[in-house]
């Protein structure tokens, strides 16, 4: 009864790890040397090539973080409708290990509704509107006071997309080995 229990217990802890979201790192280096980079949490694709379901986004350009959506405190992610040209709430945003798939933008306000965002970020391939990567920052001022910015027809910088564990699933995994570790201990005790 007790093995039943230990491995009931650690599928369980395996489990749930598994099921969570995950962090996910992204970055842009621009032709210009500007680095855009920052953090999100999503799921995987079914074939590990793009995230899902984002949320808690945030970003940097050139290493100064970009101020935060005052309702949510993390950056707001819409999509590009290639089909209308326009940013679009109905459909999800495409964030892609490929760059040549990317479709979305991170900004300080809800771009659909309000286009008025003083800090963002978009990347979008589109056959009308061409692949652009354009930053925004209004925290950074260049030397003619104007806001720092960056743009790049995509393939020009260097994008990435990286998923990194959630600091939780480590807890997770090593109770999971504590309990192998102490059912090992019984048996040898046995």
């Amino acid at each position: 009864m007790n093995k039943l229990l230990m491995a009931a217990a650690l599928a369980a802890t395996l489990a749930s790890g598994a099921a969570s979201a995950e962090n996910f790192d992204f970055s842009y280096t621009f032709s210009s040397g500007d680095v855009i980079s920052g953090s999100f949490q999503g799921t995987w694709n079914s074939t590990h090539t793009a995230a899902l379901n984002i949320t808690d986004v945030t970003a940097s350009l050139d290493y100064v973080p970009f101020l935060a959506d005052a309702n949510t405190g993390y950056l707001d992610v819409t999509a590009w409708n290639t089909t209308t040209g326009t940013w679009d709430d109905t459909i999800a945003p495409v964030i892609s290990t490929n760059a040549a798939n990317n479709n979305f933008v991170f900004a300080d306000t809800d771009v659909a509704v309000n286009t008025a965002a003083s800090n963002y970020f978009f990347f979008i391939n589109d056959a009308t509107q061409g692949q652009q990567a354009f930053a925004v920052n209004t925290n950074v001022l260049d030397i003619n006071g104007n806001a720092q910015s960056a743009f790049d027809a995509p393939a020009a910088g260097s994008w990435s997309l990286t998923a990194v564990p959630l600091p939780t699933t480590l807890p997770m995994m090593l109770s999971g080995l504590g309990l192998l570790v102490a059912a090992a201990r019984r048996r040898l005790q046995a």
